[in-house]
């Protein structure tokens, strides 16, 4: 398994948890820097997407999708941590034993807190901008704020669930080539996915809520509203990152290598045999 991108993931974990336990604020300045960038890319997205549904196009989400997986881009090239990404690395250091459940929820943890940290400081200073001082109450920004607060409560669990299953595979796909320019692809055609299929991502989902509610906004877009819709995203995006990815390709990497390794004993055994005679 040595060399392979599941080892490689598991090795990952477990220098995130060492890094969270030695220089824990090194840790979270990560998590604090994934949060912004995700704040630049949904500001890039929904300022591209509204721009082509002023204009009349169809291609106002697709648009909007392309643009925001400039946030992933920047995270995995640029260095930070997110926590949707972690839900994936940290179950696999689990169950491979590199690192424990109490490393994974504080793992979790942290970069919750970062990650909404980042948004937050990123949503002062774009606040400052005076961009969206007069901003349009049908912005597509607006609009999808409120669309995301007006989901039933298993909507937002499932639309989590399916999100990062999408993005995980967005962080996992990467791990298979060396091309750089694949390795952005699959980033992009993957983030991209989610993005027009309208799943829910938590820490998107912060940038959202965090801009909309401090700019010129409907009164359908409230602080409960996206707390709620948070808190419900959030335990989907778990299920999505840590069951469907992190352990599922846990699972069937671990069947490869147990096979090679048997097959490899056996045919040991058979030289063995053969020396005897």
């Amino acid at each position: 398994m040595s060399g392979s991108p599941l080892n490689t993931a598991i090795q990952t974990a477990g220098s995130k948890s060492d890094l969270l336990k030695t220089k824990p604020l090194q840790f979270f300045t990560k998590a604090v820097l994934a949060g912004t960038y995700v704040g630049f890319a949904v500001i890039f997205a929904f300022k591209t997407a509204d721009a082509f549904l002023k204009a009349g196009s169809p291609a106002a989400s697709l648009a909007g999708g392309l643009t925001f997986s400039l946030a992933l881009i920047l995270i995995i090239i640029g260095g930070g941590e997110l926590f949707t990404g972690n839900t994936m690395y940290l179950t696999m250091g689990t169950l491979a034993k590199r690192t424990t459940v109490k490393d994974t929820l504080n793992v979790w943890l942290a970069t919750y807190a970062g990650n909404l940290a980042g948004v937050i400081l990123f949503t002062l200073l774009f606040v400052m901008t005076g961009l969206f001082k007069d901003i349009a109450p049908d912005h597509y920004l607006l609009s999808a704020a409120g669309g995301k607060i007006s989901l039933s409560a298993g909507e937002m669990f499932f639309r989590g669930i399916l999100c990062n299953w999408l993005v995980c595979l967005a962080i996992w796909l990467p791990m298979q080539t060396e091309n750089f320019a694949a390795k952005i692809m699959l980033i992009v055609m993957t983030v991209t996915s989610f993005f027009v299929s309208g799943y829910e991502h938590s820490i998107a989902n912060m940038a959202v809520f965090s801009v909309s509610l401090t700019i010129p906004h409907p009164e359908t877009i409230t602080v409960t509203g996206a707390m709620f819709n948070l808190i419900i995203v959030t335990f989907g995006n778990i299920i999505g990152g840590g069951l469907f990815v992190g352990a599922a390709k846990w699972y069937i990497n671990q069947k490869t290598s147990a096979g090679k390794e048997n097959s490899g004993n056996e045919d040991s055994n058979q030289r063995l045999k053969v020396i005897e005679k």
